[in-house]
């Protein structure tokens, strides 16, 4: 089963929507496919997991984290290569905003 887990600190609770982020993040691996077509990651064992932190100490005092993002994510997914993995990556807009406001500001749109 592969698993997106997303560890990052509570105070961007307040400034990231993180079901939005969740479901994108599935999304964007679901849509992954091999070489033959194939999907790559189960559509019934995918998951993923997001932890906030609740207490927390940021090097920079978070600063970093506001402007840029915070957080580490990783696909665990034993058995397949590395750039199906990379492949399910969200990614960020060109325009650098967080994509997954509440109030909406930066959302990606179609």
């Amino acid at each position: 089963m592969p698993h997106l887990v997303i560890l990052y600190s509570g105070n961007l609770d307040a400034i990231v929507d993180m079901p939005a982020l969740c479901r994108d993040a599935a999304d964007a691996m679901l849509a992954v496919r091999d070489e033959a077509g194939a999907q790559v990651f189960p559509t019934g064992g995918t998951r993923v997991l997001a932890y906030p932190a609740p207490h927390f100490a940021l090097a920079d005092g978070g600063v970093a984290g506001r402007a840029v993002g915070s957080g580490k994510t990783g696909i665990s997914s034993p058995g397949r290569p590395g750039h199906h993995r990379r492949a399910a990556r969200p990614t960020r807009p060109a325009d650098g905003h967080a994509p997954h406001r509440p109030d909406g500001a930066g959302r990606r749109r179609p």
